[in-house]
């Protein structure tokens, strides 16, 4: 017997109540369990949907626009207006700065 057969037989047994804590329990969202972004997805299926949106970005791109492009945004870093955007990073706690 798999574990997956093993685990169908003991949710056979709940209850009708007990079905719903834990249908409750594997639906709805736990943010103890979420990344960063509040999103429960893996971190490396995270970093694949970035790589792939990079890969697209410089996708019909020459070497030389790409270059031209990163030399561009390195050139002058644009200071917001408003710095008070960055305020909430003061209530971190020293380590997750």
């Amino acid at each position: 017997m798999t574990d997956m057969q093993a685990l169908f037989k003991v949710v056979d047994r709940l209850s009708p109540a007990e079905r719903e804590e834990l249908e409750t329990y594997l639906t709805v969202p736990n943010p103890e369990k979420m990344d960063f972004d509040g999103s429960d997805k893996p971190i490396e299926r995270k970093i694949k949907m970035l790589k792939d949106a990079f890969a697209e970005i410089r996708e019909g791109l020459t070497p030389e626009e790409l270059a031209e492009m990163t030399w561009a945004m390195n050139y002058e870093y644009k200071y917001p207006d408003a710095l008070s955007m960055y305020d909430w990073i003061d209530d971190l706690p020293e380590d997750e700065r």
